[in-house]
C-alpha cells in the first residue's frame, strides 16, 4: 500500500503565523508528512484531503478515518464528530509498531464512508474540472484521472454528480 500526501487546500490564515519560533506552514506540513509516514509503517493507505491544519484521512478512497490531530498527537475516535478517544499517538520521527492503530484502521464501525464518482467501465474518477475559458469560468467541463479523486461524504452528494454528469452525455457511476 502506498500513502500519499495530497496537496492540501491553501489556507490564508497561516500567513505570517507562527507555532513556537517557526513558520506555521512548516509546522504543520511536518506535522502531517509524520502523519503519512506512521501509517505507511503500518503498510496503510491513507491520503489527507481538505484544510491542512485538520485534514481529513482517507483510507484506500474509501473511508474517512474518524481520527484528527492535535498539535503533533493523533487522536482515534470512536466517531467522525464527538466520539470517545480510543488512543493519542504521539507523532515523532521515531515511528514504533501500533497493534491500536491497526486493529482501529480495520474496525469500520468507526469510521465514515466516503464515496467517488467512476466514468463507468474505465478505472478513472472525477478529478475535478477544467474550463474551455479560464478567464471568466465558462465551458467547465470534467476532468478524469486514475488517482487523486474527488471526494464526497455523502451519497446522495455523490449521486448529484453522476445525475449532473449523465445529462452532460458522461455515464458514470457511484463508487
Amino acid at each position: 500500500m502506498v500513502a500519499i500526501l495530497e496537496v492540501m487546500i491553501e489556507d490564508k490564515k497561516l500567513e505570517g503565523r507562527t507555532i513556537n519560533g517557526k513558520p506555521a506552514r512548516e509546522v504543520i506540513e511536518r506535522r502531517n508528512n509524520r502523519i503519512i509516514k506512521l501509517f505507511k509503517h503500518h503498510g496503510i493507505s491513507v491520503r489527507l484531503i481538505g484544510d491542512m491544519e485538520k485534514p481529513a484521512i482517507i483510507l484506500d478512497e474509501t473511508w474517512c478515518l474518524s481520527c484528527w490531530a492535535r498539535n503533533f498527537d493523533l487522536i482515534l475516535n470512536t466517531a467522525p464528530r464527538g466520539g470517545n478517544t480510543i488512543e493519542t499517538i504521539k507523532l515523532t520521527d521515531k515511528i514504533e509498531d501500533s497493534d491500536i492503530l491497526v486493529a482501529y484502521v480495520q474496525n469500520e464501525l468507526y469510521h465514515r464512508r466516503v464515496y467517488r464518482v467512476e466514468l463507468e467501465n474505465t478505472g478513472l474518477y472525477l478529478a475535478g474540472y477544467n474550463f474551455k475559458n479560464r478567464k471568466d469560468s465558462t465551458g467547465r467541463y470534467p476532468v478524469f484521472a486514475r488517482v487523486h479523486p474527488k471526494i464526497y461524504y455523502s451519497e446522495s452528494k455523490a449521486q448529484e454528480l453522476v445525475d449532473e454528469l449523465c445529462m452532460e452525455n458522461y455515464t458514470t457511476n457511484i463508487i
